[in-house]
């Protein structure tokens, strides 16, 4: 079920806060299959790495929550294209094992 972007923001903020890490430290995107976009582009370890995602209520309100940990907050992050109908929303920790 879709989230609202405050919903988003507030669970995607936590995790971080709870996972360690300045926002500088953490990448957040947007795409439609977030556990390819994670697993395959990224390489996050689904079991070493800390990831989390979330399903907005439209493509629009994803890109406003990832200009959001961007351009608020200063996670990595912010150069989708081609990202439509993207309405997944992802973070993970960067790491020596993830891309970046």
């Amino acid at each position: 079920m879709a989230k609202t972007k405050q919903e988003i923001i507030t669970e995607i903020k936590s995790y971080i806060s709870t996972r360690g890490g300045e926002f500088s430290s953490w990448f957040v995107g947007v795409t439609n299959d977030a556990t390819a976009r994670l697993l395959h582009q990224h390489k996050v370890d689904q079991r070493k790495d800390s990831w989390v995602f979330r399903t907005a209520d439209s493509a629009a309100t994803a890109k406003e929550i990832e200009d959001y940990f961007v351009k608020v907050l200063g996670a990595e992050g912010g150069a989708s294209t081609g990202t439509e109908t993207a309405d997944k929303v992802y973070a993970y920790k960067k790491s020596e094992r993830t891309i970046p």
